[in-house]
């Protein structure tokens, strides 16, 4: 008798799950659908961006509780829509699927996370500095510099970028899940070439997704963004809960804001 086969089955999108279980071409169509759509919501000229960011500039000079407001509804609507996109495509059963029970390991997973992030990130920005590109100043993100205006402001600002690493991870997680679903339909039979494929192929992806208007070089984002995800897709394959490698970043990039604040505040 197999003992690594477990009493009740795993609803996909568990990764390896017992079930064979799989999305259709026209579920994930749904669910990529909401998450293009939602993108050129937030990521183009449009009135909805327009009064986003104005109220991202207010929060520099003289914010009020309106432009609060703003900031933190478009970070839980921007994670309403793709949660709203996976129950469209999978269900809920396909939902609670991402979200594995807590275990005392993922403890070890959101440590080991958060180092390699910082590995592969800095090794990507390493490698993007050999590809030549004309630099651009950035004047509508202004959110990074009024985090490190005031305790307040990084408090508001932060409760904002949770909800936004919360939607990227699970986009990423379901690009991972798309093409290992995609691929292991022609190497099923050669698991380690399969899950090298699958790794490199969602990397690209993720990391071209990156992408916009504003920060427009696609060949950096493939790198940077690109290796910044292997560490997401190994977290949430040990861990199976996409909350892990969220909560993993979060506190990352909130420790390295607390610092930079502390900073800013002594030399003043």
């Amino acid at each position: 008798m197999n003992k690594n086969i477990s009493k009740k089955p795993i609803d996909w999108p568990y990764l390896f799950c017992e079930t064979n279980n799989r999305l259709t071409i026209n579920e994930w169509i749904k669910f990529f659908s909401v998450v293009w759509l939602t993108y050129l919501l937030l990521n183009t000229i449009n009135p909805i961006t327009k009064i986003i960011a104005k109220a991202e500039a207010n929060l520099l000079f003289e914010s009020g509780i309106i432009d609060i407001v703003i900031i933190l509804l478009t970070g839980v609507i921007y994670l309403f829509l793709i949660l709203l996109g996976l129950v469209w495509a999978s269900g809920f059963n396909g939902l609670k699927g991402l979200f594995a029970k807590p275990r005392l390991r993922n403890i070890w997973y959101i440590i080991a996370y958060g180092i390699l992030f910082i590995i592969f990130t800095n090794l990507g920005n390493i490698l993007s500095e050999f590809i030549p590109y004309s630099f651009e100043i950035d004047i509508t993100n202004t959110l990074e510099a009024a985090q490190l205006e005031s305790t307040a402001l990084f408090i508001i600002t932060s409760v904002y970028y949770f909800f936004i690493y919360f939607a990227h991870q699970i986009i990423n997680v379901m690009i991972f899940l798309a093409m290992y679903q995609l691929i292991g339909n022609f190497l099923q039979k050669h698991r380690g070439v399969l899950m090298f494929f699958t790794y490199i192929c969602s990397s690209v992806i993720a990391g071209a997704l990156t992408t916009t208007p504003v920060n427009g070089f696609l060949l950096q984002n493939i790198i940077v963004g690109g290796l910044g995800q292997i560490p997401l897709y190994w977290a949430y394959r040990r861990s199976r809960n996409v909350l892990i490698p969220t909560i993993a970043i979060f506190i990352g990039n909130s420790i390295t804001s607390i610092f930079t604040l502390r900073m800013v505040f002594l030399l003043q």
